[in-house]
């Protein structure tokens, strides 16, 4: 299914949720002062002003360091149909991986991502027909048998709240407002947004993921450990003071 993949809003508009998906996850919707969103799904609930990540991808599709997920069959270069042997511990679902990324991890093939637009259920250690969108076809076939297959869906499609002491994925960006668990909403890239305080950083500083309040953003400081970790990118910088830790601030995002 096709749907637009940028969009431009009112105010007000960034605090929608749902429950049906409307657009095509990742579209961005842009509001005249320059904020940008991304069209996201929340597998949890989400305070408002929380920092959100991606959630965990599954080690048995492709994820872990072991080659669970074998090409079953060479696929034709130019062709968008792979059929591929699953791990041996978890089953895929239908569409699971819709919108996301078939990454040739090993062998044959390797090194090229693909965009899934359809996947077929299968049983553990079964096959699953992934057809690719037609007009990212197959580059170079793979080896049955051989050809390791990585799976990861749409990093928008599955958020929960940051949490520093268990780190599934990549950071998003921040909830703009509440968003229940099972629902379609907006998550802040770019722009002023709030953000959930860990300690009291300075206006202007550089500000972080946090490493003991979920969902927080932190001051970086140079050359500190916690500067040098690998979940502490800069994300933004504080535009506004909180009050107190754990409370709210403003901060000026540059995910985008």
């Amino acid at each position: 299914m096709s749907f637009d993949t940028q969009v431009y809003g009112g105010y007000g508009d960034e605090k929608d949720t749902a429950g049906t998906k409307a657009i095509s996850f990742g579209a961005e919707m842009v509001l005249s002062d320059g904020r940008s969103f991304r069209y996201a799904y929340a597998v949890s609930e989400i305070a408002a002003g929380s920092l959100v990540m991606q959630i965990a991808a599954t080690a048995d599709h492709g994820a872990g360091t072991a080659d669970q997920c074998l090409a079953a069959t060479t696929g034709a270069v130019g062709g968008n149909t792979m059929i591929v042997t699953m791990g041996g511990t978890t089953a895929m679902t239908k569409d699971l991986y819709a919108d996301g990324y078939m990454l040739m991890r090993d062998d044959t093939g390797e090194g090229y991502v693909y965009v899934v637009e359809e996947c077929s259920s299968a049983a553990k250690s079964s096959t699953s027909t992934i057809k690719l969108y037609s007009s990212d076809p197959l580059k170079i076939a793979a080896v049955s048998g051989t050809t390791s297959i990585g799976f990861r869906k749409n990093p928008y499609n599955g958020c929960e709240i940051w949490d520093a002491n268990a780190i599934d994925g990549v950071p998003l960006g921040i909830a703009p407002t509440l968003v229940a668990a099972s629902t379609y909403f907006w998550v802040q890239r770019h722009g002023i947004a709030p953000f959930l305080a860990e300690g009291t950083p300075v206006v202007g500083q550089g500000l972080i993921a946090g490493s003991a309040v979920d969902g927080s953003l932190k001051q970086c400081v140079a050359g500190s450990a916690s500067a040098l970790a690998m979940d502490s990118i800069q994300l933004g910088f504080c535009a506004m003071v909180p009050a107190a830790s754990t409370e709210f601030g403003l901060v000026d995002l540059t995910l985008e």
